[in-house]
């Protein structure tokens, strides 16, 4: 803009630009399990450091929805249900209505007894 000053330089991004979640980084997870697991091609290196961030990823995933309860037709709008994702085998158990508070408390320990990752004794 010809004869015009200069825009003059303003406050910048807001403090928290850079913090908010991105739903890159949350692709990034699933890229890494991919090429993890050799379903995506990656170099050598790729493959290493998926393997690594998908290993330091490995922890019980234990979710848990406690459902929702109408009060006034007395009736379920949808039933509690839990999964867990065992970290060792990769095996994913759930369940659904009264079975999810007995679940939730002992899936753990049930699951390591027939863990399809953990030697068997002979």
């Amino acid at each position: 803009m010809a004869g015009q000053p200069e825009p003059q330089p303003g406050p910048g991004l807001p403090a928290g630009a850079w913090t908010t979640p991105s739903p890159i980084n949350d692709s990034r997870v699933h890229d890494a399990r991919a090429i993890a697991s050799g379903k995506r091609r990656s170099s050598p290196q790729a493959y290493r450091a998926a393997q690594a961030a998908v290993a330091k990823a490995s922890e019980p995933d234990l979710r848990v929805d406690l459902g929702q309860w109408d009060a006034k037709a007395h009736r379920w709008i949808h039933f509690p249900t839990a999964d867990y994702r065992c970290p060792a085998c990769g095996e994913t158990e759930s369940a659904s209505g009264d079975q999810v508070a007995h679940f939730a408390a002992h899936i753990e320990t049930e699951h390591a007894d027939r863990c399809s990752a953990n030697p068997k004794e002979a």
